[in-house]
């Protein structure tokens, strides 16, 4: 009976012990809570769910989960734009996407971002800026060697203009300036003065 009682105690202690320890070394952010917990300050302005099959959301039309969560985050950002910066005639809004690693959906972001503010009959135009690795021609099927902004920043005499592509979603143009070349210093292109 001692035999059992040991192995029983062990049995509910070691298990305990294991996970304490697995949740204490954990550092990573799962949930929102996580996040406001360590940062009360900056407000989260949405939540994208985590999808199997990465797609593209297909405008207004669509009524999936993954597309109703880029109309909400759409909406709390033009609001917080609206709220933060005065509105200048001629001027366009700049929506900035990044993380601190590859992988954690910045392109997939970006994309369907912008596919949801067309689907609200806005001029877009996706500037692709990742020079380590860019990703934007993968979810439009485009061409990687096509000229981009790494072309404009490191040649003085293209026109960025010239290098825009139109991208036909359902009936709506959206204008992509793909990331291009990819250089063997992005910090001093993107720092260069014509960014």
């Amino acid at each position: 009976s001692n035999t059992y009682f040991v192995a029983l105690s062990l049995g509910f202690v070691i298990p305990f012990i294991f996970f304490y320890i697995l949740f204490f070394i954990d550092s990573k952010i799962h949930r929102k809570e996580d996040l406001l917990s360590q940062n009360s300050i900056t407000p989260v302005i949405g939540e994208i769910p985590l999808v199997k099959n990465y797609k593209l959301i297909r405008g207004s039309t669509d009524s999936s989960v993954l597309s109703e969560a880029f109309r909400v985050l759409r909406t709390n950002v033009s609001h917080l734009l609206k709220e933060k910066l005065p509105n200048v005639k001629g001027l366009g809004k700049v929506i900035y996407v990044t993380s601190s690693i590859k992988g954690e959906g910045k392109t997939f972001t970006s994309v369907n971002l912008a596919l949801s503010y067309l689907a609200l009959n806005k001029r877009v135009l996706l500037v692709g800026a990742d020079f380590r690795n860019p990703q934007i021609h993968f979810h439009v099927n485009l061409s990687k060697i096509d000229k981009g902004l790494s072309s404009y920043l490191n040649d003085s005499t293209l026109d960025y203009k010239g290098l825009i592509i139109d991208y036909k979603f359902n009936s709506l143009n959206l204008e992509i300036l793909l990331s291009g070349n990819i250089p063997p210093s992005p910090a001093e292109l993107i720092s260069n003065g014509r960014f």
